[in-house]
């Protein structure tokens, strides 16, 4: 089973994440913590990263570095409420599948889901 890992502090982003990725067929993880999340992804199998970059007490960039330093070709995919400034800022680079703002746009995310799924398969 294909099994995504949700850093998210937001109830609701963590909610309509897990009932749209078990509606597809992956197994969830979360952590609402940074540090968690760090830990989980280095101690357990995950195929693919949704990360929220709001209100986590670790910075999205920190964040984001540690991910691909211990899983360097996981795919990642990254949410937030202000996004737009969030790259605008040269903060996330190309080291992330793709960005998406909050709230999730339920049709957009699960087109999102189904390339992540693409790439985890590959």
């Amino acid at each position: 089973m294909r099994r995504v890992l949700v850093i998210e502090r937001s109830l609701e982003t963590i909610a309509a994440a897990r009932s749209a990725l078990e509606s597809k067929g992956f197994e969830v993880e979360i952590a609402m913590h940074g540090g968690t999340g760090i830990e989980i992804v280095t101690s357990r199998r995950i195929d693919a990263v949704l990360l929220g970059l709001d209100d986590l007490e670790v910075s999205g960039e920190d964040l984001l570095q540690r991910v691909k330093e211990s899983k360097p070709g996981i795919p990642i995919l990254v949410t937030g409420d202000r996004i737009e400034d969030v790259r605008a800022a040269g903060q996330i680079d190309d080291r992330v599948e793709s960005y998406l703002p909050k709230p999730l746009d339920g049709e957009q995310f699960l087109a999102e889901l189904e390339r992540i799924a693409t790439l985890v398969a590959s």
